[in-house]
């Protein structure tokens, strides 16, 4: 009995893959000569979280640039250690949200 050597093996595979793809190709062309439309199509879908990021992100760039630059002068007083907190506020705001 023959040995199959893993070069053999390989060129098996090879030449498969090659009639394969040989076959397709000739379905293909048989098929667009008959004037018909190939069955495959390429499509993309957005996940819904991609879809909602790029609302926000349109969103944000459709803000107008007075919010723009009232965080910019926030970012600016957190940078330089001038920004204060009034806690009171805060504490205010953050009962309300669990309130609700």
């Amino acid at each position: 009995m023959p040995k199959i050597e893993n070069t053999n093996a390989s060129q098996i595979m090879r030449s498969q893959a090659n009639k394969a793809r040989q076959a397709e190709q000739r379905k293909d062309t048989v098929g667009s000569q008959r004037g018909e439309r190939s069955a495959r199509s390429d499509q993309t879908a957005l996940s819904p979280r991609a879809r909602l990021l790029s609302t926000a992100r349109k969103a944000l760039e459709s803000a107008s640039d007075v919010r723009r630059e009232k965080i910019e002068a926030i970012q600016q007083e957190i940078l330089d250690g001038n920004y204060q907190v009034d806690v009171e506020e805060l504490a205010k705001r953050l009962s309300s949200l669990l309130e609700s």
